[in-house]
């Protein structure tokens, strides 16, 4: 669903774009918020399709469309800690660094008659 651009004429006056503008705003905040209730529940829902594995990856599905869950672990350096030391040794580097957890949830769409 395209939206119409509004362009500013002289028959328009700028107060009716400075509203358009702030209702849209506020649309997208409403949706983004949304957006992360639903990715919220989609993951929790993936943790538990995928059962705890160390790679976890699973795929939901709906009508038209369907996510894909992704949970994995990375390892973070602190380079700032590491930056203030001369010559950092394999465990200065070791005790600056972190495992992270790390979530990923993309959208596909299985319908071809919907453009995303």
């Amino acid at each position: 669903m395209a939206a119409k651009l509004a362009t500013v004429t002289p028959l328009r006056d700028t107060a009716s774009l400075v509203d358009e503008y702030g209702e849209i705003d506020d649309e997208i905040k409403r949706l983004e918020h949304r957006k992360k209730q639903l990715r919220k529940t989609l993951c929790e829902a993936g943790r538990d399709e995928a059962n705890g594995n160390v790679l976890e990856a699973i795929g939901l599905y709906g009508k038209s469309f369907y996510v894909t869950y992704l949970k994995n672990h990375r390892t973070v350096t602190d380079w700032k800690g590491i930056a203030k030391k001369l010559k950092a040794s394999r465990q200065l580097v070791t005790a600056n660094s972190k495992l992270s957890e790390v979530e990923t949830l993309k959208v596909y769409c299985h319908r071809v008659d919907i453009k995303i």
